[in-house]
């Protein structure tokens, strides 16, 4: 792999494309993603990646940006991507292995979850088990927020081997070993009664959360029509949004 290549302004479109083939050439010996390709904006160039499932993800840097920290960038979605890969097949074993109701349906709707909605937003899914007591995975996931030397917050995703798949604060989808799951819903500062919430399919109820300022919506896993599911999850307000 060259060394010296680097992407020194936004008029540089020599170092972006040795950047961006330099990385292609990375990403296919992995084989979890791909280097859809880097644009140049005013403040630093964007490497946009995307995994083996279609997630899409945007990694912003600085001028001038030095490939090894491109390279870096990649490798850690490479990972991560292996991470969800991981913790999404040992959910379903444990579903498997306690006799946890589900469905095609459900374990579409999981993967669209675990791939497209949960890779950096939030805690990876919670388990509960039939004592009550969170499951323990061999992999998963957790946010740890932080701060950059220039006093931006950022949020890093920690990988855990083993994971205790606890609720958590950032938590958006706990699945029980009695065979519910549920979605929490919320945004901001704003109270649940003043959420904008779509009309849910036939098979989830909505249920006051017991944080008060949530909302849960529920649904049997054997129930799960995955196309109407994921089209309500993507149009409700997360947690983590602005009010």
């Amino acid at each position: 792999m060259p060394t010296n290549v680097r992407i020194r302004s936004a008029a540089d479109d020599r170092g972006r494309d040795a950047a961006v083939a330099a990385l292609r050439n990375l990403a296919a010996e992995s084989g979890q993603v791909v280097v859809v390709g880097i644009s140049l904006s005013a403040g630093g160039p964007v490497v946009q990646t995307r995994n083996h499932a279609g997630f899409e993800c945007s990694h912003y840097f600085d001028y001038p940006a030095r490939l090894a920290e491109l390279t870096a960038a990649v490798q850690s979605e490479d990972e991560l991507a292996v991470v969800r890969s991981e913790m999404c097949a040992s959910t379903l074993i444990w579903m498997s292995d306690h006799d946890v109701p589900r469905s095609e349906g459900f374990e579409e709707f999981l993967r669209w979850a675990v791939f497209a909605e949960m890779a950096f937003d939030d805690d990876a899914v919670a388990l509960v088990g039939r004592d009550s007591a969170p499951v323990r995975l061999p992999v998963g996931w957790r946010l740890q927020p932080g701060r950059l030397r220039g006093g931006a917050e950022v949020v890093r995703v920690e990988v855990e081997r083993p994971h205790s798949a606890e609720i958590r604060d950032t938590t958006w989808l706990t699945i029980r070993a009695d065979g519910w799951t549920s979605i929490r819903i919320g945004s901001g500062d704003r109270p649940a009664g003043h959420l904008d919430v779509p009309t849910p399919p036939h098979f989830v109820t909505i249920r006051p959360s017991a944080h008060a300022k949530y909302l849960d919506a529920w649904f049997l896993n054997e129930d799960v029509d995955a196309v109407a599911l994921i089209d309500f999850a993507r149009d409700c307000p997360r947690p983590g949004d602005g009010a």
